[in-house]
């Protein structure tokens, strides 16, 4: 269990600084204070990382692939295959979309809170979740009062650790069907409605534009709140009934503390984070507390890194135009291909490289620098590292009949790339030796002949490319295809995914 120990004392309903209190639960300050990103829903209540609405982790085994558009065509509907947000999982838009963000056409997913870049995008995916979450349900028939309904969305919202000690330490009928079902950063407010009573609403950071190209995301800046009222109506702004132009706003959250000098644990709203006063609708900034995260900690950072300085290369006798591409060297059991690591993002990290300094001081030896760069492409910015390594090659024996050594033993069939394709994909197959039986043919779900192939039959690797025709050179539907490729009594089979 994390736990970072910080000095609180409990005045008015929320934890102040001042005396000995602790966070009981896994969830930590940095977590509490961070109005920017996704609540971690695995350290506060055991969810896998991924497992939240509109994710795009179908299958919940903590990433987003092929195998998650697979499980959508197989009929898997839940909380994560709602990609567009619109309470149908696993709709054709569903899968169009996620097939979209497998093939690199888009960078992100409309449920990716962390990822999203304008406060369009924000303020878009998050109405949908309200208009899904049905706030008023848990409290019908049990006489609430708003801050009871906007405690309950919380929960929903952003999550609640030890929510089963919360059900026995407090007499209250709280849900935890839908803990952090959202993992969006919601927060509770206290401020006074238009009849002078005291009130509660919740609230979002998504942002605001202040001019043509800048965006304020500053979670001092009360103009940069969403707020919506237990009744989940229209957005809220000061004059509305949910709140008087004249008040005070106070932003808290809901936490499992605990008092160090008596030990008594409970839930309570540790704050206030942060104070605004209204007059006549204009907001005051008044007062943040020291838990607050005043920067978004959720830049995306790459790291590219793990390889030696310099690479000694001995091919062996392999020919003096070997490829030493990072790949191919590290088939040869060399430590060619670095590290890379990401935070703060689902995004796919790509690596690729570029050779320059090149060189030769002889046929039979050389050298150059490699740079290889990893990077993420997220709402128009490229992140980026980079690191160089310095590869001395020494190709010191004989090439004598080494091309025939170096010839593919069996038919061998890769994966076509891209995959999922649109409008074409490339198939690439080494053969052992010449073929005068060569059969590349393509097939839909049920088994129908879709289109025949042609390919090279000399000794060798090859690429053929489909271009998503069939016989009759029409385009064919968006779904699953396979390719089989025969090469006298040798077979293999592959399948992939054509997206429109």
């Amino acid at each position: 269990m994390f736990k970072k120990i910080l000095k609180y004392l409990g005045i008015g309903g929320a934890v102040m600084l001042a005396s000995p209190m602790e966070l009981n639960g896994p969830t930590p300050w940095e977590i509490i204070g961070n109005t920017f990103s996704q609540p971690n829903v695995t350290m506060q209540i055991g969810k896998n990382k991924l497992e939240w609405y509109g994710s795009g982790d179908v299958n919940n085994d903590e990433k987003i692939d092929s195998l998650d558009l697979d499980a959508m065509n197989s009929g898997v509907s839940n909380d994560m295959a709602d990609i567009d947000g619109d309470g149908t999982p696993s709709a054709q838009l569903d899968k169009d979309k996620l097939g979209e963000f497998l093939s690199g056409n888009i960078p992100y997913l409309p449920g990716h809170w962390n990822e999203l870049q304008t406060p369009e995008e924000r303020i878009s995916w998050l109405e949908k979740m309200i208009q899904i979450n049905d706030a008023l349900s848990p409290g019908l028939g049990k006489g609430w009062i708003c801050a009871e309904y906007i405690n309950q969305m919380t929960f929903e919202f952003f999550g609640i650790s030890n929510f089963e000690e919360l059900l026995t330490i407090t007499p209250t009928e709280y849900s935890g069907e839908n803990l952090a079902r959202y993992n969006i950063p919601m927060y509770y407010f206290s401020t006074t409605n238009t009849n002078n009573i005291s009130h509660s609403v919740a609230g979002f950071l998504v942002g605001r534009e202040i001019g043509t190209d800048s965006i304020s995301f500053n979670t001092l800046e009360f103009k940069d709140r969403y707020f919506i009222g237990y009744n989940n109506d229209d957005r809220v702004y000061p004059g509305n009934f949910n709140m008087h132009p004249d008040s005070s706003v106070t932003m808290s959250l809901r936490a499992y503390v605990e008092n160090q000098n008596t030990g008594f644990r409970y839930f309570d709203l540790v704050g206030p984070i942060i104070e605004w006063s209204l007059d006549n609708g204009v907001a005051t900034f008044e007062n943040s507390h020291p838990i607050l995260i005043l920067e978004n900690p959720n830049i995306i950072k790459v790291h590219v890194g793990g390889i030696p300085d310099t690479l000694q290369v001995v091919l062996n006798g392999l020919p003096s135009g070997y490829n030493c591409s990072p790949e191919n060297l590290f088939n040869l059991g060399y430590d060619a291909i670095p590290d890379t690591s990401k935070e703060n993002t689902v995004l796919p990290i790509n690596l690729s490289h570029i050779d320059s300094d090149t060189t030769r001081h002889s046929e039979m030896r050389y050298d150059f620098t490699r740079k290889f760069m990893a990077w993420i492409y997220s709402g128009g910015v490229t992140k980026r590292d980079s690191v160089s390594q310095r590869i001395k090659v020494d190709n010191v024996t004989s090439v004598n009949n080494l091309e025939n050594e170096l010839m593919p033993k069996d038919l061998k069939v890769y994966q076509n790339y891209p995959n999922p394709f649109n409008p074409s994909t490339t198939i690439k197959y080494e053969l052992p030796e010449y073929t005068a039986n060569l059969s590349i043919k393509i097939y839909d779900q049920i088994g129908n002949e879709v289109r025949t192939l042609s390919g090279d039959r000399s000794a060798g690797e090859h690429e053929v490319v489909w271009k998503g025709m069939n016989e009759h050179n029409e385009k064919v539907s968006s779904g699953v295809y396979f390719y089989r490729i025969i090469a006298g009594d040798k077979t293999e089979s592959k399948k992939m995914i054509h997206l429109k």
